[in-house]
């Protein structure tokens, strides 16, 4: 009893941590929502009056239009092409046994662990040197540096998770390579495959430091936008400053959240953990 009693009071800095956590995100993505809608908000607990007037002024001002499409246009497509890359170089790299594997992995988590200006910094260079920068097709290159290498280490584990032993007894029952493949392989990757685009997506979506660097007024993303305005804004209503901060976090959230939803329901379909 007594050994239950110090187990239960060890815990307690653990759940004053994690509700404080939690605590301090909820109260900042709250103040941000209520702040959106508030006439005027200074000394008191709560605003004394809500419209959507400075919603409707960000929205028009500051063209959140416009860098949700060109933002929805480059990370998109990045994206897609991480994915293309990062499936076929995950499985060989799980499955095949090399000599220079774990030196692949390590030079796969060098985009990673490097700072973003070592990396970007070169390439822009490179770029603007033989004049292609300030270009989509730049900024998705750039992005791409980032997306598979990100790829690959969620990847990678969650195939080496899987069993082995079931494409191997199925080959031994006679069904081919591409079989194996369609009928064995790609239902168990479904899952990890979603949570692989989930978090590339993200990441990506809220990359600054590299778009930043290779991109131009006609390649900025909503990323690059929001974090000008709120850097250069002295004098603007704080309501409206929330509102814009409202456009850029709202839509990660319910992509986030739909994409979740969706890796569950995957995982019970096809039989994952």
């Amino acid at each position: 009893m007594k050994a239950k009693s110090r187990k239960n009071l060890t815990r307690i800095p653990f759940y004053i941590i994690m509700f404080t956590f939690i605590l301090f995100v909820v109260g900042i993505f709250a103040t941000v929502v209520i702040g959106c809608f508030s006439n005027d908000w200074s000394k008191t607990f709560l605003p004394k009056s809500f419209s959507t007037f400075y919603l409707k002024q960000a929205w028009t001002n500051y063209g959140i239009a416009k860098y949700y499409l060109v933002s929805v246009e480059i990370v998109v497509v990045a994206t897609s092409l991480s994915l293309i890359c990062v499936i076929p170089t995950a499985y060989v790299m799980a499955r095949k046994e090399m000599k220079i594997k774990s030196l692949l992995h390590q030079f796969f988590q060098l985009p990673i662990l490097l700072p973003e200006l070592l990396i970007g910094i070169p390439l822009a260079t490179i770029f603007y040197s033989i004049g292609i920068a300030e270009s989509y097709g730049v900024v998705v290159a750039i992005l791409i540096v980032i997306g598979i290498p990100f790829g690959l280490s969620i990847l990678i584990p969650f195939i080496e998770a899987l069993d082995e032993r079931v494409e191997i007894a199925a080959e031994t029952l006679g069904a081919n390579k591409f079989k194996v493949f369609t009928k064995i392989i790609i239902p168990q990757l479904i899952p990890g495959v979603v949570s692989t685009l989930i978090n590339v997506f993200v990441r990506l979506f809220t990359n600054y430091t590299l778009v930043l660097l290779v991109g131009g007024p006609k390649t900025f993303t909503l990323t690059i936008k929001v974090f000008n305005v709120l850097s250069n804004a002295k004098t603007e209503p704080q309501a409206l400053l929330n509102s814009l901060t409202l456009y850029y976090m709202l839509p990660m959230l319910i992509f986030t959240f739909l994409t979740l939803v969706l890796e569950k329901m995957l995982k019970k379909r096809f039989g994952g953990k």
